[in-house]
């Protein structure tokens, strides 16, 4: 610890020979080193003296000064010379508590972040499947949608997430694609979750998936009815209308009929279930027959192919009634009632 010099007068007001700072306890205040008669104080209040120890022999003016020196004896007394303001090479002081120049010039490298403004005000947009389409069962469905920015220009953005209300298994990744949806009758949702931190959604609905040939099938039915009685051949037809559905599988076509049948005096109502197995787009089933009070069922065969169903079958009935009969339907929809 630097000792100040002593000057003044042995008698009279003391005078202020050096100044510093003391500091403890987290804080400093300033001490002021008197003359001579007051030298007592400061090689006691370097030492914390008790208070009878600082009092003895001060001055009346010197009183003033006790509880300056009573803020001296904080723990971890410490004294700082003067410090030379006008520019010396005596360095300036350390405030940053790391033993550095002080001088502010250690910033850190924080990095610059990721600028994502192109993607502010950016849309979703599916461009395939479209709502209402129809794809055949197992040739695959394109998948297409694109991230637009405010200017309805395209980003470069594949992390779109797809899925399907039908089909909990099914999901799908990236702007462009293609892959097998299961039959049914789909709402598609694709999300983009944006580097910006927005979150886009579109959902297309009515998205059918089914085998090509299946659907609801309208047309006629026509029977011919043929009686040798008495050597006398007798004809007759009836027509009726008739409706098939093939499955959504395109495995089975089911449906039925019915028509009137005028035969030897006789009013006769018919009616028919159509039963066929489908593959490669050929029928093979049976045409089931109930006339009054018998059924009998019959072989057909048909096919069905580019919206049209037809089938045909021939058979002797009771022995001596010979008959034919034929359906020739059109497609009207795709629905299977399913």
């Amino acid at each position: 610890m630097a000792r100040p010099s002593r000057r003044g007068d042995a008698c009279g007001e003391p005078e202020i020979l050096a100044s510093g700072r003391h500091s403890g306890a987290g804080a400093s205040w300033p001490v002021l080193v008197v003359d001579e008669d007051l030298t007592p104080l400061w090689e006691h209040a370097c030492g914390c003296p008790s208070p009878r120890a600082i009092l003895r022999g001060l001055p009346e003016a010197a009183m003033l000064l006790v509880p300056l020196l009573a803020l001296a004896c904080a723990p971890r007394i410490a004294y700082t010379s003067p410090v030379d303001d006008t520019g010396g090479d005596g360095g300036a002081a350390d405030t940053t508590g790391d033993g550095g120049t002080g001088d502010g010039s250690d910033t850190g490298d924080t990095g610059t972040a990721p600028d994502y403004s192109e993607y502010d005000g950016a849309t979703l947009q599916i461009v395939s499947p479209q709502s209402g389409e129809f794809y055949p069962l197992g040739e695959g469905v394109p998948f297409e949608a694109h991230v637009l920015a405010a200017d309805g220009s395209e980003l470069p953005f594949d992390g779109i997430q797809w899925t399907t209300d039908i089909d909990s298994s099914w999901s799908g990744s990236g702007s462009r694609f293609t892959d097998d949806l299961t039959v049914g009758l789909h709402d598609i949702s694709a999300v983009a979750a944006l580097p910006n931190g927005d979150r886009l959604g579109w959902t297309v609905g009515g998205v059918l998936v089914q085998a090509e040939d299946a659907g609801t099938y309208v047309g006629d039915l026509s029977v011919d009815f043929t009686v040798d009685y008495n050597g006398t051949v007798v004809t007759t037809t009836c027509f009726g209308a008739a409706t098939v559905i093939v499955d959504a599988w395109g495995q089975v076509a089911t449906g039925d009929s019915s028509c009137n049948v005028s035969l030897l005096g006789y009013e006769l109502n018919t009616t028919y279930q159509f039963d066929f197995d489908v593959a490669d787009q050929q029928l093979d089933g049976q045409a089931i027959l109930d006339l009054v009070l018998f059924q009998s069922q019959f072989d057909a065969t048909g096919a069905v192919g580019d919206g049209a169903l037809s089938a045909d079958w021939t058979n002797n009935l009771l022995g001596y009634i010979d008959f034919t009969g034929q359906l020739d339907l059109s497609r009207i929809s795709r629905d299977t009632g399913e």
